[in-house]
């Protein structure tokens, strides 16, 4: 069984200079997509039980947890400074007077002196010489450090290393274990991340084929040949801005500020990925995972969350990993579509701007690959020619995905809708009045591709939807369910040859603020 620690947290002083530093290996991570993740660490325990593992990692609060491996027994663990002694070289003229007080050294004042003196002081912004008896000048001289040009001297004369001091946290730890026991360190930190992308290749007509791949951003950690799974879904940590009290070394007050402050609300609003589309011919067809190893692994599923397994990682501090998680085929559909937004806004008619109206060319296909597709960037390439780029939304398993790829031109859509007839002062509440009018739109289609598409149409109508023609699919919306007029969206489905054109009609009242 392994030993879970009971912690105490001491803020320093104690003589530990001969207690031997214990790294803590990383041997596994966990990586979400939002900079942080799931760090194991291993420390071997020395064969005297007690040991100083340096830099220990700034965890989310409550995330920080000790075990072991069978046999051992932690007795104490105390998170602590280490204060640490080392020799650096002189950075200006002023650290270099300072490291020289007391010697003799040859010296050159600007205008005053030069020869050999024997630096006095160096306190605050003079310098204190007092010249040797082989220089013609007496007594002593008290310079501005500013006119000193230079010091000079024999090797070994003139001091240019200074003493500095440095504060480490660490984890001071007392254990008993059999040899090669661990110490365990589990952690959720920032400083390492993944960024998923997919590629989606339909130079054949029938057949799409899928790449995934995952680009490994790592700011923090030194990995050698560790496992490294990359999480999908949404994990929740209500604490992610909250660091841990037992290896965080904040002071009381700011971990107490910090925990009041986390029920308030977030001051920057999120924001969506934002994507540019370009259009660029290669040289040659391309084949975006021919030329790394696949992950063989097929993922696991932990409740919510899926696992991408990579094995044997190495990645240093600062580096870049680029990964190809796995490929799949499927049978895949062309679907334009095109969105028409309601008409009526806080019960008032807005009228739209005239012009065709945006259609979006997509691919509709089935998730074939066993595992879920993340949310991530989705370009489309056809015959090694980009066609567009979008955004790839979460897919479960064999669930259908929807990726656009690019404005369709070729096919114009337009609407109007005009007023037929208006009863006024149809309806009182307590504060409005309102007219009940009678509305007639008419949607124009025309493909002028070169081949059959099919359209799928959508309409957003306040009110009450008295006709229709092509015999379209109408949803009452949830939405607005206190306003005076209900929500609807009608959908239709036309399939249109090259050249065809289509006109659809529909009719629908509703009230209007006066």
């Amino acid at each position: 069984m392994s030993a879970i620690a009971a912690l105490t947290l001491l803020s320093t002083g104690f003589a530990q200079g001969d207690l031997p530093e214990v790294p803590a290996k990383v041997v596994s991570a966990s990586l979400f997509k939002n900079g942080y993740a799931v760090v194991v660490r291993e420390a071997l325990v020395p064969t005297t039980g007690q040991g100083i593992i340096p830099a220990p990692p700034q965890s989310v609060l409550g995330t920080f947890w000790i075990s072991s491996s069978p046999g051992v027994q932690i007795r104490e663990l105390i998170a602590t400074t280490l204060t640490k002694e080392s020799d650096r070289d002189v950075q200006s003229l002023d650290e270099a007077l300072t490291a020289n007080v007391g010697k003799v050294v040859g010296i050159k004042v600007r205008e005053h002196f030069e020869g050999t003196a024997k630096i006095l002081s160096a306190a605050g912004s003079i310098v204190i010489l007092e010249p040797t008896e082989r220089t013609q000048q007496r007594g002593v001289l008290i310079l501005p450090k500013g006119s000193v040009l230079e010091i000079s001297g024999a090797a070994g004369e003139v001091v240019w290393k200074v003493k500095q001091k440095t504060n480490q946290q660490a984890l001071r730890f007392t254990a008993s274990a059999p040899r090669g026991g661990v110490i365990k360190i589990v952690s959720l930190e920032p400083g390492i991340s993944w960024a998923p992308a997919y590629a989606l290749d339909i130079s054949d007509e029938k057949t799409l084929r899928l790449v995934a791949r995952a680009s490994l951003i790592n700011d923090s950690l030194d990995l050698d040949g560790v496992d490294v799974r990359l999480v999908t879904g949404f994990p929740n940590v209500p604490f992610l801005n909250i660091q841990d009290p037992f290896t965080s070394f904040q002071n009381l007050q700011m971990f107490v500020s910090a925990l009041m402050r986390a029920g308030a609300p977030e001051d920057a609003a999120q924001s969506g990925m934002a994507y540019q589309m370009a259009r660029n011919r290669l040289s040659e067809k391309l084949d975006f995972a021919e030329a790394f190893p696949i992950s063989q692994a097929t993922g696991e599923q932990n409740e919510d969350l899926f696992f991408y397994p990579l094995s044997k990682v190495t990645l240093k501090r600062g580096d870049r990993g680029y990964h190809v998680l796995f490929t799949a085929e499927s049978e895949y559909a062309h679907v334009y579509t095109c969105s028409l937004g309601d008409s009526i806004v806080d019960d008032q008619y807005v009228e739209r701007p005239e012009g065709p109206r945006d259609v979006w060319h997509s691919l509709k296909f089935k998730n074939t690959s066993g595992k879920p597709f993340t949310t991530a960037s989705a370009i489309t390439m056809k015959d090694s020619s980009l066609l567009g780029q979008d955004m790839m939304h979460y897919t479960s398993a064999n669930a259908e995905a929807t990726v656009k790829i690019t404005k369709a031109l070729d096919i114009a859509v337009e609407d109007a809708e005009e007023e037929i007839e208006r009863q006024r002062d149809a309806l009182r509440t307590r504060s409005r009045t309102y007219d009940k009018v009678t509305i007639k739109g008419r949607i124009r289609v025309i493909n002028r591709k070169a081949q059959a598409v099919s359209l799928e149409l959508s309409k957003g109508v306040s009110g009450e939807i008295l006709a229709t023609d092509r015999n379209p699919k109408v949803t009452v919306l949830a939405k607005g369910l206190r306003a005076v007029n209900p929500r609807n969206r009608i959908e239709w489905k036309l399939d249109l040859s090259s050249g065809e054109s289509a006109e659809i009609t529909y009719q629908y009242s509703v009230y209007i603020a006066t």
